[in-house]
């Protein structure tokens, strides 16, 4: 069975086959795939799609082959029952468990970015996988889920078919929902490497300014880099300031914390306020400066959902 111990050992060129779940099928089912896929474009292995809900004559064993959500292997919930949490609200699917096996082999982890992508994506879809419904809509996710289902063929258009022109269309349509699913992944291991790298130039940042000046309460950067990720694991820092490209500077402020939009208006150098944290455009880093200064010294900031 494939996985990350043998993976650097197969041989580029080499054919892996992939057995899921045939008939029916689920966003898990397509998106576990297109992960081995993904894998397959970067050791430069191909893939083979089975879809089969017989696995008695398939050799565990060997490193080409590697079976997703059917019967009890290390991929599927039925062999681990790994749940992500005490309470056992999110257990882990075939989707979460090839994602906690390969996601470090496909993209740079630093941050715990994957970790971030687990629960903010992968743990929802092996959720709703795990269910018997294909309609719940209560989170994106979920909604995800639900439209890329709808690949598959209408009742309308299955009504006069026979089974077999039934399954047909179910494998058809399950190889152009995984060319979907496989351009989201691409995607989103793209943005993740893209993420680990900002995380790692702000820490580098901010061990700097802890070496200069361990109180300050602001960073400066030389480029408005996508922080607020960073931020919330970091709340030293209550303040970012760049330049813009259109000429100024901003000041915004850390989302875990709250302040009197009214009274920040008041501050010199104060152009807008907003929710979203930003506080101002000035012309001069030196008037950035002060504001992050005048706010500290009325105190007109608090820590959210403090009591």
């Amino acid at each position: 069975m494939l996985n990350r111990t043998n993976l650097e050992f197969i041989e580029k060129g080499s054919q892996v086959c992939c057995y899921i779940r045939g008939g029916n099928w689920r966003t898990p089912d397509v998106l576990s795939i297109a992960l081995i896929k993904i894998l397959g474009e970067k050791y430069d292995f191909k893939i083979d799609v089975v879809r089969n809900n017989n696995i008695a004559w398939i050799d565990t064993k060997d490193p080409s082959n590697i079976i997703c959500g059917i019967g009890a292997g290390p991929y599927t919930f039925e062999g681990t029952k790994l749940y992500r949490d005490e309470k056992q609200k999110y257990p882990y699917g075939p989707f979460g468990l090839l994602v906690k096996e390969f996601g470090s082999f496909l993209c740079n982890d630093y941050g715990n970015q994957l970790k971030k992508f687990d629960n903010s994506f992968v743990k929802v879809i092996d959720w709703v996988g795990l269910q018997n419904t294909y309609d719940t809509c209560d989170t994106y996710e979920d909604t995800f889920s639900y439209m890329l289902t709808t690949f598959k063929s209408s009742w309308e258009e299955n009504r006069n078919l026979t089974k077999t022109q039934c399954m047909t269309r179910l494998d058809n349509s399950f190889f152009v929902a995984l060319d979907t699913a496989s351009d989201l992944l691409r995607g989103k291991f793209k943005h993740i490497n893209s993420a680990s790298r900002v995380y790692k130039i702000l820490d580098d940042i901010y061990s700097n300014l802890l070496k200069e000046e361990p109180n300050l309460k602001y960073m400066l950067l030389s480029e408005p880099l996508p922080w607020f990720d960073w931020a919330a694991d970091h709340c030293k820092i209550r303040y970012y300031i760049y330049e813009t490209p259109r000429g100024g500077w901003i000041v915004q402020i850390n989302p875990n914390y709250a302040y009197s939009i009214e009274a920040v208006k008041q501050l010199k150098g104060v152009v807008y306020v907003h929710s979203t944290g930003s506080l101002a455009v000035c012309t001069q880093l030196g008037d950035a400066v002060a504001i992050t200064r005048e706010i500290e010294s009325r105190h007109l900031f608090a820590i959210k959902d403090a009591k």
